[in-house]
């Protein structure tokens, strides 16, 4: 415990060196956590990724009540919960039923129209 609060300090510092340690020390913790939220290894390499680039961003400001671990680990619960919520947004999203006068004659006209349908196609 003593150690990881010297770690923290380093770290709030500008510490490179305590950086890596706390990395070393809980990625794979965070890892496997991640692979039984998400069941996916890649996405799961990606939010643990994202939950260190997070703190290197914001070091000098972080407030750890707890241990090191637990405040990573909430990063980690947070991000992997606003990965699933973009997932359901994107599966949400409508398909176009109408093409709104868009030629479709060709299959890659169709797939203008139904797999960008973020994206308003003029001229296909």
């Amino acid at each position: 415990m003593l150690e990881d609060k010297l770690l923290i300090w380093k770290l709030k510092r500008g510490s490179l060196d305590a950086l890596r340690q706390i990395y070393d020390k809980y990625k794979t913790d965070l890892l496997k956590v991640a692979i039984s939220l998400t069941g996916d290894v890649c996405r799961s390499e990606d939010a643990v990724q994202d939950v260190f680039l997070k703190l290197i961003e914001s070091h000098g400001q972080i407030s750890i009540r707890s241990s090191p671990r637990n405040y990573l680990m909430m990063r980690l619960v947070n991000r992997i919960r606003s990965l699933h919520r973009s997932d359901l947004c994107r599966a949400q999203t409508p398909v176009p039923i109408s093409t709104s006068g868009v030629s479709t004659d060709s299959p890659e006209q169709w797939a203008c129209v139904f797999l960008l349908p973020h994206r308003r196609v003029e001229g296909v």
